[in-house]
């Protein structure tokens, strides 16, 4: 027998301590000990299992063949119509999808409403270097 770090003895297989599961969890919740069988716990698995991911990418932005709308999110070949949601991202973020939704959206009624961006209204942080860094290229 193997001692565990309280003093009382664990039992073995070969000789690799065995530690009850039961000592450190409570009883089950879900989907419950009557769930005992494979097609019980398949059929529990069907009705509750959820992805953590995101959907992105299913209408790929672009210029390529393959993209589905064009950099103004409009549909390629569907008059005014216009796909405004994180489908539109060629791949998924680190981080959750919904600020960059956000952005996706607040650009798009832009776009809708006839806005444009223009550099020069766009807040930016510059350090005092690419300050110096733009000003010597100006007018290039």
């Amino acid at each position: 027998m193997v001692s565990a770090s309280c003093g009382s003895p664990l039992p073995t297989s070969g000789s690799r301590p065995v530690r009850p599961s039961t000592t450190y969890r409570g009883k089950e919740l879900r989907p419950g000990p009557s769930a005992d069988r494979n097609h019980t716990l398949k059929e529990y698995i069907r009705e509750n299992a959820e992805t953590g991911y995101h959907f992105v990418g299913t209408c790929r932005m672009g210029s390529g063949p393959d993209a589905v709308v064009d950099g103004e999110l409009r549909v390629r070949g569907i008059e005014g119509l216009r796909v405004v949601d994180a489908s539109v991202m060629p791949e998924a973020t680190n981080g959750n999808t919904n600020a960059p939704t956000i952005m996706i959206a607040e650009r798009a009624a832009d776009l809708i409403n006839g806005r444009s961006m223009k550099a020069s209204i766009v807040p930016t942080f510059q350090t005092e270097a690419s300050q110096r860094c733009y000003a010597a290229t100006e007018g290039v």
